[in-house]
């Protein structure tokens, strides 16, 4: 199911990668201010994932869904992690973070799925945003010409820990997903709700 949704939203995800704040995490052009920005907004975005994920585990009806989405969880966690010494490398407090307009609208369409519609609603909401940093970590990787200045998060979201992570996120999708349209309506929200995350953090100075 998720390689269907997938395969149906692939020009925004291949936008994503032609964003000018992807290419500057490839080539190391990105300012500095942008990228310490981003991380700030991320953080702040991937805690309300994990609550997202702690709804799934309440609402899943099966003890291997309940434990995928438990695992998926963990790795969010695990993102923080990173996050949290990036931030502590750029001197960010993250705990003061304030959400900016794509942060929040993002964090509420997850909020909204959490514990309204079906189980699959649910996942479809959430997927993308895994899928598609698999998808950017491994293109940026590839590349001939990746800067070292942002290795780190290119390696994180290429790598196999987080590739398993996909992996996790298709099983729930082929598990609680019907291919319904409204299913692909909100895979497709996220998505672009993902552009617009990169756009916002492009056009965003350290000090807003």
């Amino acid at each position: 199911m998720l390689q269907k949704f997938w395969s149906e939203t692939l020009p925004i995800a291949d936008r994503c990668l032609q964003h000018p704040f992807v290419q500057g995490l490839a080539d190391g052009s990105l300012a500095k201010s942008k990228f310490m920005g981003f991380i700030a907004q991320d953080a702040f975005f991937l805690d309300v994932f994990a609550r997202a994920y702690g709804a799934g585990i309440a609402r899943a009806p099966d003890l291997e869904g309940r434990r995928a989405f438990f695992e998926l969880a963990g790795g969010v966690f695990e993102e923080l992690k990173l996050h949290a010494s990036v931030a502590e490398e750029l001197g960010l407090q993250l705990s003061q973070v304030v959400p900016l307009k794509a942060t929040r609208s993002y964090t509420d369409f997850l909020l909204a799925n959490a514990f309204s519609g079906t189980l699959g609603e649910l996942v479809a909401s959430m997927a993308p945003c895994m899928k598609l940093y698999h998808f950017l970590g491994a293109a940026l990787a590839q590349d001939s010409n990746s800067s070292a200045k942002y290795a780190d998060w290119i390696e994180t979201y290429s790598g196999p820990e987080f590739a398993n992570l996909v992996t996790r996120v298709e099983g729930l999708m082929d598990r609680y997903c019907e291919g319904s349209a409204e299913e692909m309506a909100l895979f497709e929200r996220a998505i672009n709700l993902e552009y617009e995350f990169f756009d916002e953090a492009w056009q965003l100075n350290v000090g807003q």
